[in-house]
């Protein structure tokens, strides 16, 4: 396993290892197949073993990059760890559940490492205190009890002292070093690979049947497929609508409601026009949120469209020529 590397991200910084087990293009001609790889592509070069802790996430581990805490909710300490933990404690419980000896040796360092810092994995995967102590929160002392859940600025200080912020070397990258081996050695483990992949594919339903309102009511798949999205093939959408849904559901993992407004936007008039792929893709390259931008020759939507590019799994005139739908350069924005 290759030794964590340095980077910094806006006001944040901290160790990262790229994984190295990479995940072929799939060869079902599924839709849900193809967006989910697709989505793997963007966050970590299709990969198993990537781990990044310089975002301020915390931790951000698996194929599909889940987090184990919200920045969000960190920038305004409000004292409640209710809302703190993200999507990678219920990974990390279905991981440390395994029976399989392949991946026990990672799991149980890594639980030894939780144990450590006062704290332990509950079943449905939420890190929390062992014991009655006092923590320090912004300047203040909280008094937690055992079995309370372990607040994100807690977590993030410990994992990657301080706030998030880890320097380069010293006493802080060494202890936050050592928890990116811990947390890439669980990930890296053949033996947790297919549950990693089934958790993934399980978020992108979850995210197509949750009950939209409005234009995208009952809820996206059937806004959008009329029918359950996991027997969709390309061979019925056709491949302009599994490409762009592919790069929707892509940009969803970055922000789910940015995306969504970027749907609601594209899909009026309904996603039978033929018009519809087009419009979602140049609404979400016309977006200004992170570097979604088109404009951006480094940001999420060159970046998504070179990826589907070199897969091979859509046709080139997809992207150039006079029926792309995701040309190098978009021109206006969705009427």
């Amino acid at each position: 396993m290759a030794e964590p590397r340095w980077q910094s991200f806006g006001r944040f910084s901290g160790p990262w290892i790229g994984g190295t087990t990479i995940i072929p293009p799939p060869s079902s001609l599924l839709t849900a197949d193809r967006q989910h790889w697709l989505t793997t592509r963007v966050e970590t070069g299709a990969t198993f073993g990537t781990v990044v802790m310089f975002d301020g996430t915390t931790v951000t581990a698996a194929p599909d990059q889940f987090i184990l805490t919200y920045p969000a909710e960190l920038a305004n300490e409000d004292f409640n760890a209710a809302d703190d933990q993200g999507l990678l404690g219920k990974l990390l419980a279905r991981l440390f559940a395994l029976p399989d000896p392949g991946i026990q040796p990672a799991a149980n360092a890594l639980k030894t490492a939780f144990a450590a810092a006062g704290w332990y994995l509950s079943p449905l995967g939420e890190l929390r205190y062992l014991t009655d102590h006092s923590v320090a929160l912004v300047g203040r002392k909280i008094q937690v009890k055992a079995g309370d859940l372990v607040h994100g600025a807690v977590l993030r200080d410990t994992i990657t002292p301080v706030g998030g912020a880890v320097p380069q070397t010293g006493p802080a990258w060494e202890q936050s070093a050592q928890w990116c081996r811990l947390f890439a050695a669980l990930f890296s483990s053949s033996a947790g690979f297919a549950v990693q992949d089934a958790y993934g594919r399980e978020r992108l339903l979850k995210m197509y049947k949750a009950p939209r309102k409005q234009t995208l009511a009952p809820c996206v798949e059937l806004a959008v497929f009329g029918k359950d999205l996991s027997s969709v093939r390309v061979t019925e959408c056709g491949p302009a609508l599994d490409l762009a849904m592919a790069v929707w559901y892509s940009n969803s993992v970055n922000a789910p409601a940015i995306a969504l407004t970027c749907l609601q936007q594209a899909i009026v008039g309904g996603a039978h026009r033929p018009d519809f792929p087009a419009r979602l893709l140049r609404a979400l390259g016309s977006s200004n949120f992170g570097r979604w931008n088109a404009k951006d020759p480094n940001g999420r939507y060159q970046r998504t469209r070179r990826l589907a590019i070199a897969s091979s799994l859509w046709p080139p005139s997809l992207f150039e020529g006079p029926s792309a739908i995701m040309p190098v350069r978009l021109e206006g924005a969705v009427a």
